[in-house]
């Protein structure tokens, strides 16, 4: 159990080093990808056949029996040396004809994660090939490692800093989109209740909330687009907890936004 909290916890920090534009931190994760492919890889390979779990060219005669017949103890197991990140791949895309494609990828990212642990030279490739290497490389294992981490294959999605920009704007554009289509809604809905007023001052106004300042509306036009705070309090053991937040609502058109898409759409936030 132990180690599979540790591998996730890898899992995770692995993706967003990947994303990441520091060479360093890019580096960092192409050594906990090549790590869990070989855990992943080594896992899998164990159930085809025990053997193939272990550095063959080590074992001596009496160590196959035990291993196949599964009479060594634990003791006898761990002091026997497990198969390198090399021979698992050769043994996964002999066992498997879809890794095959895959052969030369997986080979070039151990190579990556050799030179950064072991090489003492300075780093002769530049971020965007590391982490290109890296993430093809988990994405053909992304079954494998799923099923060696007991985690959704849906949620290990890696990309480079690249590939994480490009969507980031993908989303911004679309939430742009909605939020634009969500203003045009209420200023179609205002003209056609003739500029009716739906909310006064009263109504944003307690004793745990109060308005702060005020805006032109961007659906209505009218300065009527009130910033509104507010604050709460809990209590517990260890005292009182103070949570506090902003949101904006027209009290002309009754537009209501929070304060991340008020950000959007007065342009202060950009896909972030």
């Amino acid at each position: 159990m132990k180690r599979l909290i540790y591998n996730r916890n890898v899992l995770k920090e692995c993706l967003e080093n990947l994303k990441s534009t520091d060479i360093l931190e890019v580096c960092d994760g192409a050594v906990q990808a090549a790590y869990l492919i070989e855990q992943a890889l080594k896992s899998h390979l164990r159930k085809i056949n025990p053997l193939l779990y272990y550095d063959r060219r080590n074992l001596k005669e009496e160590d196959e029996v035990g291993i196949v017949l599964g009479s060594l103890t634990e003791e006898q197991a761990r002091k026997l040396k497990t198969a390198g990140g090399r021979q698992c791949i050769l043994y996964i895309c002999a066992a498997k004809n879809e890794f095959a494609e895959h052969k030369s990828n997986l080979i070039e990212l151990f190579e990556l994660r050799n030179e950064v642990l072991h090489s003492i030279e300075d780093f002769n490739k530049d971020l965007g090939t590391i982490a290109e290497s890296a993430t093809s490389a988990l994405k053909a294992c992304k079954n494998l490692i799923s099923d060696f981490l007991e985690f959704d294959s849906e949620k290990i999605n890696p990309l480079t800093s690249k590939e994480f920009s490009k969507l980031l704007l993908q989303r911004y554009k679309l939430r742009m989109q909605q939020l634009t289509e969500q203003v045009e809604r209420h200023r179609q809905d205002y003209l056609k209740k003739n500029n009716k007023q739906v909310l006064t001052k009263a109504d944003l106004e307690s004793e745990m909330s109060w308005i702060e300042d005020v805006y032109e509306c961007p659906a209505c036009a009218n300065n009527s687009f009130s910033k509104v705070c507010e604050v709460d309090f809990d209590w517990n053991p260890d005292g009182i907890i103070t949570s506090s937040g902003c949101s904006y609502i027209c009290t002309e058109c009754g537009l209501s936004l929070s304060e991340y898409e008020f950000g959007l759409v007065t342009g202060s936030n950009f896909y972030t």
